[in-house]
């Protein structure tokens, strides 16, 4: 009688535990991976680069993006660049199947100038140059170079 007991006892934290890992976990699983970096500069702006690597289950595809945001000194959004990537890996290889970029102007003074983007093998890479006026004269100019990468185990970089 006694070995009964215990036995249920034992089944009933174990299916407990489990109850309380699962929901914990899949919610976790959900949430992006976020790095972050910041370049300063010598009047006070400065650029913030987010690196995003949403936690998806396919096994062989990985989604990533990197988004750089140039503040000013006071720490308002001027503009914002982001480059967004698609690999596929296998453990022997990786490769950049899909490379887009986008851009956001939240001060009016800004504009872009040029931008492009592109691939290569296992590499994606993407550039802007933004251009600022005042009073009709070109006083700013700002370039900045994004890359993404991916290893043969689906690790970004």
């Amino acid at each position: 009688m006694k070995r009964n007991f215990i036995t249920s006892l034992i089944v009933s934290l174990v299916m407990l535990i489990g109850c309380f890992a699962i929901p914990m976990s899949a919610s976790a699983s959900e949430e992006p991976t976020t790095i972050v970096s910041t370049e300063y500069f010598e009047d006070g702006s400065y650029i913030v680069t987010t690196l995003t690597l949403p936690n998806n289950k396919a096994r062989s595809t990985k989604p990533a993006s990197k988004t750089s945001t140039a503040r000013n000194s006071s720490g308002t959004a001027l503009w914002s660049y982001t480059l967004s990537a698609t690999f596929t890996y296998d453990g022997n290889d990786s490769k950049c199947t899909s490379v887009s970029d986008s851009y956001t102007i939240y001060d009016s003074n800004w504009y872009k100038h040029s931008s492009s983007c592109g691939k290569d093998g296992n590499y994606a890479f993407g550039t802007i140059v933004m251009k600022k006026k005042t009073l009709g004269v070109v006083v700013d100019t700002v370039t900045k170079s994004l890359n993404l990468s991916c290893d043969k185990y689906g690790n970004i970089v």
